[in-house]
C-alpha cells in the first residue's frame, strides 16, 4: 500500500492537538496517548525546558543532561525552540515502515515550502556517516528525511503498536548550536527554520498547509485541557511495553 492508498482510505476529517509547551515526560505520555485514536491526529507542540530524547532502546550515556525516553526508536535528539510534530496513523498496517515515513515527510516538505522555503526536500538516499556508531540523530540521515542546502533539517521516528503508527519528529526554528557542540562536537551538518526564512513560523500555519497537501479537513483543534484521555494518561515505559521501534 502506498501512503496516497492509506490517505484515501481515510475518512476526511482528521483530529488536531495544538499544545502549549509541556514538560517532558508529558510530551511523550501525550504522543504515546494518541496510540489509541480510532481516526488520524496530527499534534503539533514544544517543550518547557531544553530536553535529549533517547530511543526506545537506546543506551542513557548522557549523565547531566536533562532526558526523556521516546516510545519510538532512533537516535538521541535534542529538543530546544522548536515545533514537534507527532502524527498517528490507525489501521495503517499494510503500510511498510519506509512507505509511511517518506509519505509523512513528503507532506511535510510540501507544507514547508508552500509556506516560502522553497528549498526543503526530501533526501533521496540513506547516508551514514563511517566510523563509530554515532548517538545522534541528527549525525545520520535516511531515505525520505527532510533537509535543506544538503543540510539535514528534521530528525524523525517512529513506533508501531498494533495496526497503529506513531511517527513524530522535531522542526528546529532556532538551532541550539551551543549545546549541540557540547553533546556532539562540531561537523554535524544541520539547518534550521531561521535560516529558511520560517522562524516565526506558528503551528497553525503548518497545520493548514498539511491539511491542504493532505487534503484533509481538521476538527476543532484541542489545546489540551479539554482532552482527559490525553492528561491522563499513565508513565510511558517504552522498553518494557509492546510495540516496535523504527527506524
Amino acid at each position: 500500500m502506498t501512503f496516497a492508498d492509506y490517505l484515501a482510505t481515510r475518512p476526511e476529517r482528521w483530529g488536531l492537538v495544538l499544545d502549549p509547551p509541556l514538560p517532558a515526560r508529558t510530551n511523550m505520555e501525550r504522543d504515546e496517548a494518541l496510540l489509541t485514536s480510532p481516526v488520524p491526529v496530527l499534534r503539533l507542540y514544544s517543550w518547557q525546558e531544553p530536553t535529549l530524547s533517547l530511543g526506545c532502546f537506546q543506551k542513557d550515556a548522557f549523565p547531566g543532561w536533562p532526558c526523556v525516553r521516546r516510545p519510538s526508536g532512533g537516535r538521541a535528539l535534542w529538543h530546544a525552540d522548536e515545533i514537534t510534530y507527532a502524527l498517528v496513523l490507525p489501521e495503517s498496517g499494510r503500510l511498510s515502515v519506509r512507505e509511511a515515513f517518506c509519505g509523512v515527510t513528503r507532506g511535510l516538505a510540501a507544507a514547508l515550502r508552500a509556506l516560502g522555503a522553497s528549498e526543503v526536500e526530501t533526501c533521496g538516499a540513506d547516508h551514514i556517516p563511517p566510523g563509530r556508531d554515532n548517538p545522534s540523530c541528527m549525525a545520520v540521515t535516511r531515505l525520505g528525511e527532510l533537509s535543506a542546502r544538503g543540510c539535514k533539517l528534521a530528525g524523525s521516528a517512529q513506533v508501531r503498536r498494533g495496526n497503529a503508527l506513531l511517527q513524530h519528529g522535531s522542526l528546529p526554528r532556532r538551532l541550539d548550536r551551543e549545546n549541540l557542540r557540547r553533546l556532539w562536537g562540531d561537523g554535524q551538518q544541520v539547518i534550521d527554520l531561521q535560516a529558511l526564512g520560517l522562524v516565526d513560523l506558528r503551528p497553525e500555519k503548518l497545520a493548514r498547509e498539511l491539511g491542504r497537501v493532505w487534503e484533509v479537513i481538521w476538527e476543532e483543534p484541542d489545546h489540551g485541557s479539554a482532552n482527559p484521555d490525553l492528561a491522563t494518561t499513565g508513565a510511558v515505559d517504552p522498553i518494557s511495553s509492546p510495540g516496535r521501534c523504527d527506524p
